[in-house]
């Protein structure tokens, strides 16, 4: 029989509070309240003080001493940093892709993902397009099976999330790009064009920068280049 250990409860209310800041319902630089999580979700304090640790390393939250654990804030200067390392790191993805996929089998989840995609980008359905994302790179990881890349990507997911989740409601217009980006890798990975796949991502990922730099207030930080 196998044994299938169910995520242990600090982890579970991590998940719940990080939907939460992803999704908007909780703000930048707003206090969250351990007594009040406490009673709502009846938990101990202990299993929400470590949710909230689990949530620091997400980059999702900043214990402030004396003061407690508040919605991190993102710069500028944040959102540069985090695109600069997602632009590269999604490129050595694509890569690995291009290198590693064997038969037309290989590709026909892809396929079937941007399928979805597109219907959901033309029925402005940014709440499945942006699930349906993430399926779209976990297929990817799994095919290639970089073991430190998937879990680099997966460290950086909930604070790339709080950002991507903002940029798809935040114009219809953006799930069209999504969707035309994701069809036209693929059609680059296909051919095996594994340069010409590193730049279109480079220019994606360069374009959702600036997107979100637009949708975060400047905090005063000297403009630099996201990816040189």
């Amino acid at each position: 029989m196998d044994f299938n250990a169910a995520p242990c409860l600090a982890e579970q209310i991590a998940d719940y509070l990080g939907d939460l800041i992803i999704r908007g319902h909780l703000q930048p630089g707003e206090r969250i309240q351990e007594v009040k999580v406490t009673k709502e979700l009846k938990v101990s304090r202990g299993s929400v003080r470590e949710a909230l640790l689990l949530l620091e390393r997400r980059y999702l939250v900043q214990n402030v001493p004396r003061k407690g654990a508040i919605v991190a804030t993102l710069t500028h200067t944040d959102i540069r940093g985090l695109y600069n390392l997602l632009g590269c790191l999604y490129a050595l993805l694509g890569r690995d892709v291009v290198e590693t996929w064997q038969t037309e089998e290989d590709l026909l989840p892809f396929d079937a993902l941007i399928a979805e995609i597109e219907a959901a980008a033309f029925a402005n359905d940014s709440d499945k397009l942006f699930c349906l994302s993430f399926g779209f790179s976990n297929v990817a990881k799994k095919l290639v099976g970089n073991t430190f890349l998937n879990q680099t990507l997966e460290n950086l997911r909930p604070v790339f999330s709080r950002i991507y989740y903002q940029i798809v409601n935040h114009d219809p217009n953006e799930l069209i790009f999504i969707a035309d980006f994701l069809k036209k890798s693929m059609q680059l990975v296909r051919a095996r064009a594994a340069d010409e796949n590193r730049e279109l991502v480079k220019q994606y990922f360069e374009r959702q920068c600036q997107v979100a730099l637009s949708l975060y207030p400047d905090l005063g930080q000297t403009d630099k280049k996201i990816i040189s």
